[in-house]
Formats: C-alpha cells, structure tokens, sequence
C-alpha cells in the first residue's frame, strides 16, 4: 500500500493565518464608521430646532444604550446596517433617538419625546441659526 498526501500549499496556509485578522480589521473598520454615524447623528439632533424647543438648551446626546449590527449579501452586493438608540435630554425632559444606517450613511434619525415623534433630518450648513439674539455695542460717552 502506498499513501499519497496531498501538497499543501503556501497560499492555503497563509490564507488560513491571515483570516482572523482581515475579520479583526473588518470589525474595527465598521465600528469606526458606527462612530461617525453616531457623531454625525448627534449634531443633527443638536442642530434641530424642535427638538431644541421642546427639550430645552442646552442639548446632551448619551452614548448609545442599545445598537445593533448586520451584514448581508444579496444577488453579491453587500450591505452593512446598523441600529442605535441614544438618550436625549434637556432642561424641559429627555427623549430617545433611533438612528438607522446603511453603509455608513444614516438613513433615518427620529426622536420620540413624551409620545411624538420628532423626524431629525441633514444638517444645514453652518449649523443652527440662533433666534432673538441682540447684538450690541456699548459706547461709553
């Protein structure tokens, strides 16, 4: 009897080496862009007018206190989504925010406060313009 063993090659073993950390830096890279989502979301909600006036100034936006992740492969388009729910709170009360991304970009951001819904959209740019604001210049005579 004669036993054959198949060659191993260097590929298939390097191959097996270097899976765990492209999985590692796939992990890493998709909680970076969960941290850009999460800022990006913040300053929606601080730039939005209503949820200003019905919490109060000044705004705190919590860390996350639920968040999910998927990824998925259809027809071999992949789709990583992500879901996160955040406190939100103001001198008037507090609120939670829902954010849902699809590939690092937000797709919806809403705000539940006392029973309403507050949808929170792109920001504007510059940021929120503050209202009644008196500039003055004081002139000693």
């Amino acid at each position: 009897r004669i036993n054959t063993l198949k060659p191993i090659g260097f590929n298939s073993i390097f191959s097996d080496m270097v899976r765990p950390f492209q999985q590692m830096f796939k992990s890493a890279e998709q909680s970076l862009k969960s941290s850009d989502m999460l800022k990006e979301a913040r300053l929606r909600i601080m730039d939005n007018d209503v949820v200003g006036t019905k919490l109060g100034e000044p705004l705190q936006v919590s860390t996350p206190f639920s968040q999910s992740s998927s990824m998925s492969s259809v027809n071999g388009k992949k789709a990583t989504k992500v879901r996160a729910r955040f406190q939100v709170g103001g001198p008037y009360g507090t609120g939670v925010a829902t954010m849902d991304s699809v590939d690092g970009e937000i797709r919806s951001l809403v705000v539940d406060i006392n029973g309403s819904t507050v949808r929170v959209g792109p920001r504007q740019k510059g940021g929120r313009k503050k209202k009644n604001v008196v500039e003055a210049e004081i002139l000693d005579g």
